[in-house]
């Protein structure tokens, strides 16, 4: 089984990359470019999302082709290497645009949002990317602006990214509004589709247009699906309001005043400053901002016990230096990462700063800087007046918009981008250090599993190291909400365990290591795709391939059928090859039956991939078919049985060699239509 496992992952080596590090500030630049604009400005980073499989969307916006435009870049290693810039296409009639923001639902489905400007109008649309980053839909228009409901400014876009929400999946849009030609006005709406960003509600308003100086709306979606919106309204004093909805953002409860404090007019880049909400795993959260009261900027927070009472605002990282622009990604696993631009002696130099908690704000780490080269705030601006955006932020398991995810493994690198002046009038999207280059990739074996509630369900996991360096304190961490406890633990060749459970360990680079995982229910679930996170604290996470590092898993009440199925090849483990000349392959399966007796229909397909592939099954006593092949075979297979089978393909067309894409999936159903085993292989033709 172990030979088996490694090999499976050996065909992968060489399509995961490492992730980016936070480097150590020196007299050698390590700031590398993610974008760069030939001739004119990358004007402003809206949006960074990090997923838990190590992919990347930035969203940011860029002048350079004349109009400004919303652009994204995508990444599928965790930020080493990035695609081609894509543009958001406009909508009929408009002609500009500005603040691109991205976030992330629970499937893996990204959504690009991007202000549409026209003389007199601004609007907002929508860009959908699927999961896995492929097919990137055409905008489709949220909303438009009129007479009515106002012109939209700052869109937020955010996505409820939990399995354990009532509403997951759902698309929000928050959005400050204004009425073109009427000074100061400033409302707060919010924008929701329930069917993944096909269609749009009318709004809900949690400040009315007319009232004065709302701006610089910022919100999440916690764990259990809550939105929780907060912004700033300057109206005669300086303060943070936050508003919530607990029924999937139909309605917000009335705002509330957090903070007031003391705007210094001096301080140009005060502008995009916004305030951060962050949940506590105990219930309630924190709001952090930056407070420019003493001329400055400091950064402060105030705690929640339930979002509707606050305590005095303290001081986060105390300093003499100015403090200016903090951005602030907060975790489920209650830690907290804020970044900020230091001002350097009395002129337009910055460099950035990056503090962490690990106690939900207790206490704190010592800023570090991570940017080589100073920042001349100056120098880097947006076309409407100079002002700058906060250094965005990505760590894997972050509540915000910019980096929704579902988990954190502790100490995963955070991953910040900036811009910054590569020449004269030239701003770049930067980020800091180089490529660790630490791959890491893992397979699970058996693939499914069918216990009873109470049961340990014991699966086996290999993760590999081919980077060039040692991958440290390499653990992992259960993604899908389902009712069961997890552990894991280290094994030998012999698949015995070994040291203590739920303990990190280091890997050689080149080299292996097995580990028992347990997974036992507390409550009935049925079949669901059980996703796990396998990352050490110098390397990316492990990409997710589904049937290949996930299993199936349910929990019933009652003892049912709990079939092990393992597949062997000719040629390479793993990989079925089809020949070029007859168009044809075969591979055979071996069964045990862990579970309770009943009759189990064996088939096979591709997937959710559509392949020019035909997939007969016959059962075999001593590797002859008892019947002609079919589709399928019906077989009573009893207690601890061990039928075996065999599986011939028909190919109708070249199948190209993608292993993480183009693979056999084969399942057991039971009597009663529940898969009760599964099973896949790559198959390739050749």
């Amino acid at each position: 089984m172990s030979t088996h496992r490694a090999s499976v992952l050996k065909v992968l080596t060489g399509a995961w990359l490492g992730t980016v590090l936070i480097g150590d500030p020196g007299p050698a630049s390590a700031d590398q470019p993610i974008a760069t604009g030939p001739g004119k400005d990358v004007v402003q980073i809206n949006g960074l999302d990090f997923g838990d499989d190590g992919s990347m969307v930035i969203t940011y916006v860029t002048d350079e082709t004349g109009p400004r435009r919303c652009a994204f870049k995508m990444s599928t290693d965790a930020g080493a290497t990035w695609g081609p810039r894509q543009f958001v296409p406009f909508l009929p009639t408009y002609n500009d645009q500005n603040r691109a923001s991205v976030a992330r639902d629970a499937l893996g489905n990204r959504y690009v949002g991007c202000k549409q400007i026209r003389t007199g109008a601004r609007a907002i649309s929508s860009s959908k990317i699927f999961a896995g980053l492929t097919t990137a839909q055409s905008p489709r228009q949220v909303v438009d602006a009129n007479a009515t409901i106002g012109a939209f400014q700052d869109p937020i876009f955010l996505a409820d990214w939990s399995p354990q929400s009532s509403f997951a999946n759902r698309v929000y849009v928050l959005s400050e509004v204004k009425f073109v030609g009427v000074p100061d006005t400033g409302g707060i709406r919010n924008f929701r589709s329930a069917d993944g960003g096909q269609s749009w509600s009318s709004p809900s308003t949690l400040v009315s247009p007319t009232d004065q100086f709302n701006e610089n709306p910022f919100g999440i979606v916690d764990e259990f699906g809550r939105v929780i919106d907060v912004w700033t309204d300057y109206f005669l004093t300086d303060k943070i309001m936050i508003s919530w909805s607990d029924d999937g953002g139909v309605t917000f409860n009335p705002p509330l005043k957090v903070a007031d404090f003391t705007r210094h007019p001096d301080l140009r880049i005060s502008k995009h400053a916004r305030a951060y909400p962050c949940p506590s795993d105990v219930g309630g959260g924190s709001i952090y901002w930056g407070d420019y009261s003493d001329g400055r900027g400091q950064i402060k927070r105030s705690t929640t016990p339930d979002w509707s009472i606050y305590t005095t605002p303290i001081v986060v990282v105390p300093s003499s230096a100015s403090q200016f622009l903090p951005y602030v990604a907060c975790n489920r696993d209650r830690r907290i990462d804020v970044t900020w631009y230091q001002i350097v002696g009395a002129g337009n130099l910055a460099n950035l700063h990056l503090t962490s908690s690990e106690d939900d704000g207790a206490t704190w780490s010592a800023p570090i800087r991570f940017n080589d080269i100073s920042l001349d705030l100056g120098a880097v601006s947006d076309a409407s007046g100079g002002s700058m955006f906060p250094p965005s932020l990505a760590r894997i398991g972050a509540f915000a918009p910019l980096e929704q995810s579902r988990a954190l493994i502790p100490g995963t690198q955070v991953f910040p981008v900036w811009t910054g002046l590569a020449s004269l009038g030239n701003s770049d999207v930067l980020t800091a250090g180089p490529a660790s280059g630490i791959l890491l990739v893992a397979a699970v074996l058996p693939a499914s599993r069918s216990v009873v509630v109470g049961q340990p369900s014991t699966l086996f996991v290999t993760i590999i190291n081919a980077g060039g360096a040692t991958a440290t304190q390499v653990g992992m961490q259960l993604l899908t909400g389902v009712p069961a406890t997890f552990s894991y633990q280290t094994t030998d060749a012999n698949n015995l365990p070994t040291g203590t459970p739920n303990t990190p360990v280091d890997i050689a680079p080149g080299d292996s290591q097995t580990f028992l995982i347990v997974l036992t229910a507390n409550a009935p679930f049925p079949p669901s795709d059980i996703l796990l996170s396998f990352a050490g604290t110098n390397t990316a996470p492990v990409r997710t391939l589904v049937g290949v590092n996930t299993f199936l898993q349910s929990a019933s009440a009652t003892p049912v059928a709990d079939l092990i199925m393992l597949t062997a090849n000719a040629g390479t483990p793993g990989i079925v090859d089809v020949s070029p000349v007859s168009n044809t392959g075969a591979f055979a399966m071996a069964t045990v039956n862990v579970g309770a007796g009943d009759t189990l229909t064996i088939s096979a397909g591709t997937g959710d991939v559509s392949l020019p592939l035909t997939i007969l099954v016959c059962q075999t006593v001593g590797g002859a078919c008892l019947a002609n092949p079919a589709l399928s075979v019906m077989t009573a297979i009893g207690p601890n049985e061990t039928p075996t089978y065999s599986f011939f393909l028909l190919a109708t067309g070249f199948i190209p060699f993608d292993p993480a894409v183009n693979r056999i999936v084969i399942s057991a159903v039971d009597s009663g239509g529940v898969v009760r085993g599964r099973t896949n292989l790559a198959v390739r033709t050749q």
